[in-house]
Formats: C-alpha cells, structure tokens, sequence
C-alpha cells in the first residue's frame, strides 16, 4: 500500500497513510514534543496532539493523558513510529525539549500552520530526508 496526499487542515497537503505506516529514523533524546493533527477517515474535523515523553498529552486544548496515542510510539533508538491506524496525519512538529506550559498554552490554541515566529532554531537545510514507508 502506498500514502495518499489529501487536503489538510489548513488547506495544504496531509498524508492519508492508506494502511501504510511511517518510520522516522531521528534519534530523539530523553526528552521531545511531538505535535500533529489526526483525523480519522470518517470524521470531518481533525484533532490536534500534543504529545510530550513524560507521558503528558494534549489534544484540541485539553489535557487528556488518557487520550489513546498507541498509534504513536518513540522506540529505544529515538526513532519515530506512526501506525496506519492514525489514517491521516498533517503538521508533524518534533522538537527535542519539553515546552513551557506558557508555549503548550499557545501551541494548543492557535489555529494556523505551524511556524516559529521567533526563528530560534538554528536549523541547516537536510541534504537528504530518510522516511520509511512500512
């Protein structure tokens, strides 16, 4: 099975995993973020998660670390995997750090494509980008 490209939240492109899932191979540390929208193929809105390596997770502004992510998972190595049965995924943010309760508050309330307005990543352009396709 392959990915789809489908319409995002925000008007962009999304990935419907079509029972395909994602292995990112990117060596996360002890802490990290992981943010993104899901939405199942037969529900009309998406979800935004927030889902931090302590265990705590957001989704749609709400504490919840009841919410089921098992379709999400962060391996020994640090590698990154997303299981087909999340669907459809847009707006994969994966920082390397807990963000201040401050930042999470602005993070679960915005309603825009995702940027840092403060630029305060310092990050190099990849040459290459490595994801699996399971």
């Amino acid at each position: 099975m392959a990915i789809d490209f489908i319409e995002g939240k925000f008007g962009d492109k999304a990935i419907r995993l079509s029972g395909s899932d994602v292995f990112v191979p990117i060596g996360l540390g002890e802490r990290y973020t992981i943010l993104l929208y899901r939405k199942l193929e037969v529900e009309t809105e998406w979800t935004q998660i927030i889902k931090l390596s302590n265990g705590d997770v957001y989704n749609n502004e709400n504490k919840n670390s009841g919410y089921d992510t098992s379709w999400m998972s962060v391996n020994v190595n640090g590698d990154l995997y997303i299981s087909s049965l999340a669907e459809d995924i847009d707006e994969l943010l994966i920082v390397p750090y807990h963000p201040s309760q401050e930042v999470l508050t602005e993070w679960t309330t915005i309603n825009r494509p995702f940027y840092d307005v403060v630029n305060e990543a310092s990050v190099v352009a990849p040459t290459t980008i490595t994801m699996e396709v399971l």
